[in-house]
């Protein structure tokens, strides 16, 4: 084997690391969002008496949301500052 052809297979398995290290995060995030919206069902659900279609209006309102932030239109400090100039209460983590 020849120093092109060494040159090629670690550019592959430069390539195939990345992907596999960008599909274990975008399964990470994945988790991460599903969880949180488990969460709030159940929240909704165990404290306000929120029944399925109200759930669901409340996780399609939340889904909708997060589009422009998705989208790169909006920023999380954005969202943050809405927060808390409209309900008053601070969200970090």
């Amino acid at each position: 084997m020849n120093r092109a052809d060494w040159r090629r297979q670690a550019r592959q398995r430069d390539r195939i690391s990345q992907e596999i290290i960008h599909k274990a995060q975008q399964q990470l995030n994945d988790g991460r969002v599903e969880a949180m919206m488990v969460c709030m069902a159940l929240g909704l659900h165990q404290e306000f008496g929120f029944d399925r279609d109200d759930c669901l209006r409340a996780l399609r309102a939340v889904d909708s949301l997060m589009y422009p932030w998705i989208r790169g239109e909006c920023s999380l400090e954005d969202m943050q500052r809405q927060v808390r100039e409209e309900i008053g209460i601070e969200i970090r983590c």
